[in-house]
């Protein structure tokens, strides 16, 4: 089953699990070994009032992650 779901901040873990796992290898390679920097750095970009998350998810596990924010 194929479900997209907005993310809200208690999905903060689920997204910081994906957001680690894939942004760390190529082609990004980046370093996010400090978790509290990760946690800032992802409520940054959930955690105000035009922020838009979406995740994708394939039977349960996302699979896609889509931040961002509305801009007037």
């Amino acid at each position: 089953m194929v479900e997209i779901r907005e993310l809200k901040n208690n999905s903060l873990c689920e997204i910081e699990t994906f957001f680690r796992e894939v942004s760390t290898k190529e082609p990004w390679n980046d370093d996010w070994s400090d978790p509290c920097q990760l946690r800032q750095y992802i409520l940054d970009l959930t955690g105000n009032p035009n922020s838009l998350a979406f995740g994708f998810f394939e039977n349960g596990e996302m699979v896609g992650l889509a931040m961002g924010s509305v801009r007037h």
